[in-house]
């Protein structure tokens, strides 16, 4: 089993920052799901500009889809898509445009490939800061 965290290790003044063997075989590995399951990182555009949500699921897509509307309907204040309806009141969604960009099982992989999604896209993700800001102290 591969550790799932980032080391810091600690030797006098010095600091060496390794990343865990399972990190770099993130990237050289081809890791897939049956096709049944929608598991992974997705993307959940706005119809009505080039912005996207970007998310990652442990659920089918489908189900986790719903859960946005729901959080539409409630006008749930931590939800992305719902805080860009709510700046953007003439903005719509429809799920049959959300797409599974990246399957993945493994959760801290999963994590980190919506990270890498999010950094490169027009995202619309509420904490988008935190997450960069995360990411980038366990990576530099």
């Amino acid at each position: 089993m591969y550790p799932s965290v980032v080391h810091t290790h600690y030797r006098g003044s010095r600091t060496n920052i390794s990343i865990c063997w399972f990190l770099i075989s993130t990237f050289l590995s081809n890791n897939r799901t049956k096709n049944n399951d929608q598991i992974g990182v997705y993307k959940f555009p706005c119809n009505s500009c080039p912005s996207t949500y970007i998310g990652e699921t442990e659920r089918n897509l489908p189900v986790r889809l719903s859960e946005h509307m729901r959080d539409i309907r409630n006008k749930k204040e931590t939800s992305g898509p719902y805080i860009h309806l709510r700046n953007n009141p003439t903005h719509h969604f429809d799920v049959e445009d959300a797409l599974l960009i990246d399957s993945e099982k493994r959760p801290q992989v999963r994590k980190f490939k919506e990270f890498l999604y999010i950094t490169k896209s027009t995202s619309y993700n509420c904490n988008l800061e935190f997450i960069s800001t995360l990411f980038g102290l366990l990576l530099f």
